[in-house]
């Protein structure tokens, strides 16, 4: 039953990331192509280091998918979305993204 009740908290918390994500992009905003290569010198403390993160994200979850590590594969997935977005990244960048600079 936790099992059940943690995911559907999980569920939750993506719902509210994507609805955080979509409320701060105009309506009119899309993709630069050049990614984040446009505004690297622009990035905050924040902004570098959950790119990091998700940089190691990207390379343990190829390695685990290579070796059949399908579980270590999820629990980085997830605790990557929860843990540091959500919980660290997000919050630090919603002072950020209610100011008018």
């Amino acid at each position: 039953m936790k099992r059940v009740v943690d995911y559907r908290e999980f569920c939750n918390k993506l719902w509210n990331i994507v609805k955080f994500g979509l409320s701060n992009f105009p309506t009119d905003f899309t993709p630069s192509t050049n990614g984040v290569q446009e505004c690297k010198d622009n990035l905050s403390l924040a902004d570098k280091w959950i790119l990091s993160r998700l940089s190691d994200l990207v390379d343990s979850t190829n390695q685990n998918f290579t070796d059949y590590k399908f579980g270590d594969m999820v629990n980085g997935l997830y605790d990557f979305w929860r843990k540091e977005l959500a919980d660290v990244y997000l919050e630090a960048i919603k002072p950020v993204m209610r100011s008018e600079n």
